[in-house]
């Protein structure tokens, strides 16, 4: 038997060696043409050589193709000269067929913890991941050095998991380039970087030892505390910016911004998760400052908690329940609340109702039989009594009732006063064809004379669809009394409103005025009149004579304004001031805005990823590198360029048309229509301003060259509107800088959805202006209305 097999053996190493065909089987004689070996057996099978991970890594020079079975993985694997690796070409059965081809390990999450600035240190925090679950091996970091966020001047620093920064470092830029590596199958990845962040110098004030307190839990109050250090060594409590901040692991995967730093939220250190953060967990950030004014550059953060648990079902509260004005005899009172549900459950059918008793406190107590709504109007069994206002809150769904809470004015309800009329007076001319009043800025006053102190009620005819009311409690002597409008006013009228006004005080006394009305544009009266049911019960749409929609969703209220109320070349705020001018009514800022929200300073190293969300990001446009990951420059990069901002810095977190928003007292971001009214008044054709869509294309907009006249800038340029756009470019969504002398963007007031909203745009050459409706988050240049 060995003769025989060393026989076969022998016989097959001859053939081979010739080259010959050979097979091993159940029919030698046949062997396929492509083979020089064959093997053919439905009982038997061929083994390679098995060996575990450690015998492969022990062979010393593997030549280019040699195959083993590796014990260790359970894998088949093959030598590459090309990547000088081994390659899994089979995994076991564990994953599908085509998965053939180990792939390198990767690294994602880049996030730091720790403090940039001298005498501290900040540690990067990643993700390691490997397709083929093969565990991490020695994974290399190294922070790098560098004179800008754009790495100019880059040099290593230090290695390892945190880096360590001395007095030398500061003002310059640091980050974390993280090599992932792989204990087997392919060994390296790709670098990952973590984002470039500014290291402040020492004395720069900062905030240490931050935790959040409280349970983790949706509706419950969270709480951000920490430690103010450096500065002055004394916070100015009303300058320090926090901010919270949710992901979907403790690693800080997919970052999101819970509230914006803004006019209301900056200063809050409490949040209440809602229910879409129920399963995230949460961190607390702070930027401080000190009582000299001097800001931190960079957010210090606590660690990540959570995650996020649903609450414990819980009946609905009310919340800051008040009412105005002050109470007093024939007096509207308003009342308002705003409901809360720790569970998010919707608000049912809230009930009301208001009081009379003895003192604030709410002393014998009695309901005022049939007062069971939000408004209430005094009668003279109220004088001398204290008027409360309740609300029982009512879920639709869980806890349905809570507890009633009930809001007494400080001051008891006042008998009517004595007074006479000395004049009334028009505030503005808001008062045109189709306008709706708003009840708050459309005003009229009346001036009297207070001889016996009280309350007085005044209201007034209505006239062409709207009138006007107001009241409350007087002292005696000369008093002026706002009264506002509400309404419709549905028509123009050249000769003016006439309105009789009545005062009720211990008497009923009348006056009366004449509201001068304004003719908006020179087709106003053809083109604007007629009304149409628009997309939303709070929004009115105007339309042309052919039935094409004047907007999609903007309430069309242009108001232009004479040109003794733009009076003056320019405007100062703070340290920017900027060039204004009568253009056709309207009074316009002639630059692009360069204001700060609430003064806090550009972040270059904010947005530094494809987001695609309007998180309130702002800053100047990055001339060196305009990629995604390149951050904001720190500077303008010219004269009146200004700052790009996404849509909610913008609007400071308004949704509302016409808001103040970045905007100073008195002006405003201007509403889709207001940009109409500018570009009608270039000569643009009321047929190409918009046809019955939220889109306007370059090549239908060229009647009249509005393109040209708003510009001082690019082919073609006249600037004959005196409007001088610059061709400043924008920052798109996805955190890429394009467009600089090419193109300029501008945003309006008017939101199309709750992530899209108007905005203008107009090429280098081009003779139009075009009209898109597109996501809030990119950032485009801001011009300011006057009111």
């Amino acid at each position: 038997m060995i003769k025989k097999n060393y026989l076969a053996l022998m016989i097959l190493m001859y053939a081979c060696t010739s080259m010959a065909q050979v097979k091993i089987g159940t029919n030698p004689t046949t062997v396929d043409p492509s083979a020089i070996l064959e093997m053919e057996s439905t009982t038997h099978g061929m083994l390679v050589p098995r060996m575990t991970a450690a015998n492969r890594d022990a062979i010393a020079t593997p030549a280019n193709g040699l195959l083993i079975w590796n014990n260790s993985n359970n894998t088949f694997e093959v030598y590459k000269n090309t990547c000088s690796c081994w390659v899994t070409i089979t995994d076991g059965g564990n994953t599908p067929a085509n998965n053939l081809v180990n792939t390198a390990p990767t690294a994602s999450t880049l996030n730091y913890t720790g403090t940039f600035r001298s005498g501290s240190s900040a540690t990067i925090v990643y993700t390691y991941a490997d397709a083929q679950n093969d565990l991490e091996g020695a994974t290399t970091i190294q922070w790098e050095i560098a004179n800008d966020n754009a790495g100019t001047g880059k040099a290593n620093l230090s290695t390892g998991l945190t880096a360590s920064f001395g007095v030398v470092n500061a003002g310059r830029w640091v980050r974390a380039k993280v090599t992932p590596r792989a204990a087997t199958g392919i060994l390296n990845g790709i670098d990952y970087f973590g984002a470039w962040t500014l290291i402040t110098p020492a004395n720069v004030p900062y905030g240490s030892a931050l935790l959040v307190s409280g349970t983790v839990a949706q509706g419950s109050t969270l709480t951000g505390l920490y430690t103010f250090n450096g500065g002055t060594g004394v916070e100015n409590t009303l300058g320090s910016t926090y901010i919270w901040q949710s992901a979907n692991n403790n690693l800080g995967l997919n970052i999101q911004t819970m509230a914006i730093p803004d006019v209301a939220t900056a200063h809050t250190t409490t949040i209440k998760p809602l229910s879409t953060e129920i399963n995230k967990y949460i961190r607390f950030g702070v930027l401080a400052k000190d009582n000299a004014s001097l800001q931190g550059t960079n957010y210090v953060y606590s660690s990540w908690v959570g995650p996020v648990t649903l609450a414990t079902e819980a009946a609905p509260t009310a919340l800051n329940v008040t009412y105005s004005p002050a109470p007093g005899t024939n007096i509207v009172l308003t009342a308002s609340y705003q409901y809360s549900d720790v569970n998010n459950d919707p608000e049912g059918i809230t009930t009301f109702q208001w009081y009379a008793a003895d003192d604030v406190t709410g002393t014998n107590q009695i309901a005022i039989s049939g007062a069971t709504g939000t408004t209430f109007t005094v009668t003279a069994a109220q004088v001398g009594k204290f008027v409360g206002f309740g609300v029982t809150p009512k879920a639709l769904t869980g806890t349905i009732t809570g507890s009633e809470v009930v809001y007494y004015n400080a001051s008891a309800s006042a008998s009517t006063a004595t007074f006479s009329f000395v004049s009334a007076t028009q505030f503005s001319n808001n008062y045109y064809a189709n306008r709706t009043m708003d009840g708050v800025s459309d005003a009229i006053s009346v001036t009297v004379d207070v001889t016996a102190a009280g309350s007085l009620s005044f209201s007034s005819s209505t006239v062409n669809g709207y009138s006007f009311s107001g009241g409350g409690v007087y002292t005696t002597g000369t008093q002026t009394i706002v009264l506002y409008a509400t309404g419709l006013q549905t028509a123009y009228n050249g000769a003016g409103d006439n309105f009789t006004i009545t005062g009720l005080g211990t008497s009923s006394l009348t006056t009366s005025l004449t509201i001068s009305n304004v003719k908006v544009g020179a087709d106003f009266t053809t083109h604007y009149n007629g009304i149409t049911a628009g997309v939303s019960t709070n929004n009115l749409l105007a339309t042309y004579t052919t039935g094409e929609v004047f907007s999609s969703n903007a309430t069309c209220l242009t108001e232009p304004i004479s040109a003794s109320t733009c009076a003056g070349s320019s405007i100062t705020v703070g340290s920017n001031t900027y060039s204004i001018a009568n253009i056709n009514g309207q009074c316009w800022m002639t630059q692009n805005l360069n204001e700060l929200p609430n003064g806090i300073a550009v972040n270059a190293s904010q947005w530094l990823a494809t987001t695609q969300l309007d998180l309130g990001f702002y800053g100047y446009y990055n001339t060196v590198t305009p990629a995604g990951t390149s951050g904001w420059a720190t500077t303008v990069p010219a004269a009146s360029e200004g700052l790009i901002y996404q849509w909610s810095a913008a609007m400071l977190g308004s949704t509302l048309e016409r808001t103040k928003g970045i905007c100073p007292t008195g002006w405003h971001v201007p509403s889709d229509c207001e940009w109409m009214y500018l570009e009608h008044g270039q000569g643009m054709a009321l047929s190409e301003q918009i046809i019955a869509s939220s889109f306007r294309s370059n090549g239908t907009d060229n009647q009249g060259t509005p393109g040209y006249k708003l510009r001082s800038a690019g082919t073609g340029q006249t600037n004959a509107s005196g409007f001088s756009g610059l061709l400043a470019g924008f920052r798109g969504s996805n955190g890429s800088f394009s467009g600089r002398a090419a193109q300029l963007y501008w945003w309006s007031s008017s939101a199309t959805t709750a992530t899209t909203a108007f905005y203008r745009n107009s090429n280098s050459g081009s003779r139009g202006v075009n009209r898109t409706s597109n996501s809030k988050a990119n950032a485009f240049s801001v011009r300011c209305l006057k009111n």
